[in-house]
């Protein structure tokens, strides 16, 4: 690796580690940094978000529905991330997915999203020519003050908002 590449690989760790520490550690640089500097972490994956330790954690459980339709409009596959069977790192990496992709800065990728599931659904030997993207948001009852568990059951299906129905090509 030449002395250039080397410089420019070592600032450019530098500059995210220097990023992270700005958007983790509160500061009054905080608030203006992080605005700033958020569409580029999200990017690499790098963002934090620490609402979850706040006073007031996340009330709402998301997941993705990705139906894929055949030419005659019937559904004929549907996935949903994050998927239940996953293991828990690959449970969180599919919430982090879907948290990212329903940000209006990851709209263009909804496209490769869709022609991703459309070739899975081709691999099964379904024809896909409809993607339809939803996001199901489900309600989570904050726990009780000093309580590991929620006040009462989630209500179930809040919200379902369309984020792309997108036509796809025949497998590529």
């Amino acid at each position: 690796m030449t002395r250039a590449r080397r410089a420019l690989a070592s600032a450019f760790i530098a500059s995210q580690l220097a990023s992270i520490l700005v958007v983790a550690v509160p500061s009054p640089l905080r608030d203006g940094a992080a605005r700033a500097l958020e569409p580029g972490m999200r990017w690499l994956g790098t963002w934090q978000d620490w609402r979850m330790f706040a006073p007031e954690p996340h009330t709402a459980d998301r997941a993705l529905l990705i139906t894929v339709s055949d030419a005659d409009g019937v559904a004929r596959r549907t996935w949903r991330l994050p998927r239940d069977d996953a293991g828990r790192h690959a449970r969180r990496r599919d919430v982090k997915f879907t948290d990212n992709l329903r940000r209006a800065v990851s709209r263009p990728a909804l496209a490769d999203v869709a022609r991703y599931f459309a070739r899975q659904a081709a691999a099964e030997g379904l024809p896909a020519v409809r993607v339809r993207i939803d996001c199901e948001t489900t309600a989570v009852a904050p726990p009780a003050p000093g309580a590991w568990q929620p006040l009462a059951p989630p209500p179930g299906p809040v919200t379902r908002e369309v984020l792309a129905e997108l036509p796809v090509a025949g497998p590529e």
